[in-house]
């Protein structure tokens, strides 16, 4: 059965009995189990086991009344990991600010979370709130199944899955378990791009600021170089010392693959920086900036871009300026996934607000950490400028 992860604070007598003889019901209507911490576990509760189970939520529910600074963590890291289709927020009813019932006295809802929608509840009116809350959940239901559907037709997943096969496998050979996996397309403008274009494009849109770039063209080596397929072009890459592992490729529809290992690897293992991260997130829009434009992509066509990061599970996070981080941060996930679907005009306009949306998600899993905006913008800024911040 479907999971619904309850962020909902116990031994509040009005509170429980809403739990109990509205939330509870209603959830079970919907074939959804609801699912509280403190029911399941008599051992304290460890934010790494939240967080799975937050992941792996079709519905969170929270309650924001009697919230405090755990609860809107939770509610934070809901945020963070994409999934505000999945929350639906409740409150007693005078916190409803159009209500006549409203006291603005105990009214304290987080800033973040103004604009959000909030469900109210009255323990002397249950019906209209289960009624309420049964139409939400199904029609967020709805909204993340279609959600599903669309993402499924618009990725080539079984091209996508034998590329990632034949990287996976290069990436175990060489011992490696850390990764960041690439995929982009266009599917919504048709290309037909002839193989020397694709070697050209591919070459001219490497971002040559550190390291092996993402989409690295050899064409000095005659192991590592591109080589042609029917449907396009690709590379695998091994370098001399066996520390690093790269595979792209890209088709001639435009669509790209890659799967690259961890660069924090070839210094010392187990540990993610903050800093490579988002240098590299922001290698890939720009990347993607690069070879769009090259294929004249309309400049406001939807591109869609998916990175994986995996191999984390027990990593700490770094960072090269150490004022970012007061204590160890330790991942509580082995991958995490996130997509967008963006523009050439959007990468160039809000080029922080995109690698935000990949790299807080990721920096989530580290024990919740929040990476804070001035200091992405001056990594982001500075590596579009060609440099590497590190200090």
């Amino acid at each position: 059965m479907r999971q619904a992860y309850l962020i909902v604070k116990r031994g509040i007598p009005d509170l429980d009995i809403i739990l109990k003889e509205a939330v509870t019901p209603v959830l079970k209507s919907c074939k959804l189990k609801p699912f509280l911490v403190d029911k399941y576990y008599q051992t304290p509760f460890t934010e790494s086991r939240k967080v799975g189970h937050i992941l792996e939520a079709e519905i969170v529910i929270a309650d924001i009344t009697y919230s405090d600074q755990n609860s809107y963590f939770e509610i934070g890291y809901v945020i963070g990991a994409e999934k505000h289709d999945n929350l639906i927020l409740i409150a007693r009813k005078d916190f409803d600010s159009t209500s006549p019932a409203y006291n603005s006295q105990v009214a304290k809802i987080y800033s973040n979370l103004a604009g959000l929608k909030i469900l109210y509840w009255d323990q002397h009116d249950m019906e209209s709130f289960k009624i309420q809350l049964e139409k939400e959940i199904i029609n967020r239901l709805e909204i993340l199944t279609s959600t599903e559907k669309k993402s499924a037709s618009q990725w080539d997943e079984d091209w996508f899955s034998r590329n990632q096969a034949t990287a996976l496998f290069g990436l175990k050979r060489l011992g490696k378990s850390g990764f960041m996996e690439i995929r982009m397309s266009t599917s919504d403008f048709n290309l037909d791009i002839p193989h020397r274009e694709l070697l050209e494009a591919a070459y001219n849109s490497q971002i040559k600021t550190f390291g092996w770039p993402i989409g690295c063209v050899l064409n000095d080596q005659k192991q590592n170089r591109p080589r042609a397929r029917a449907n396009g072009i690709y590379a695998e890459i091994e370098n001399d010392d066996r520390k690093s592992f790269d595979y792209w490729t890209l088709r001639k529809d435009g669509t790209f693959y890659s799967l690259i290992s961890l660069y924090e690897d070839t210094r010392k293992f187990g540990y993610l920086s903050l800093n490579i991260r988002t240098a590299r997130i922001t290698e890939t829009l720009l990347y993607a900036q690069k070879l769009y434009s090259a294929f004249k992509v309309p400049r406001d066509a939807p591109i869609r871009i998916g990175i994986r990061h995996g191999g984390l599970k027990d990593r700490i996070l770094t960072a090269i300026d150490k004022r970012y981080l007061h204590r160890n941060y330790t991942s509580s996930e082995d991958s995490i996934y996130n997509e967008i679907e963006t523009n050439l005009n959007a990468m160039d306009d809000n080029l922080v607000i995109l690698v935000e949306k990949f790299i807080q998600p990721l920096m989530f899993i580290f024990d919740f950490f929040h990476v804070d905006r001035k200091a992405l913008s001056h990594i982001v800024d500075n590596f579009k400028n060609g440099k590497l911040v590190l200090s």
